[in-house]
């Protein structure tokens, strides 16, 4: 799933639909669902360095849009 369609289905939904979503990932191999709880399995784990790449590229941007915004 993409991260910026789950970002979308993440924000205002209810917890139902988040567990919903959860299952969806436990499907998928990235979560371990144990109750109200979720874990990260190893499947998950291993694309911490994408996730750390993008947040960088993102936040970089971020910063060169406010300096192009203050001038």
């Amino acid at each position: 799933m993409g991260g910026r369609r789950l970002r979308r289905r993440l924000h205002g939904n209810t917890a139902e639909h988040l567990l919903e979503i959860a299952k969806a990932l436990a499907n998928e191999g990235l979560l371990k669902l144990e109750g109200e709880f979720a874990r990260a399995t190893d499947a998950l784990i291993s694309h911490a360095g994408q996730f750390e790449d993008k947040m960088k590229t993102a936040l970089e941007a971020l910063h060169a849009k406010h300096a192009f915004e203050r001038g």
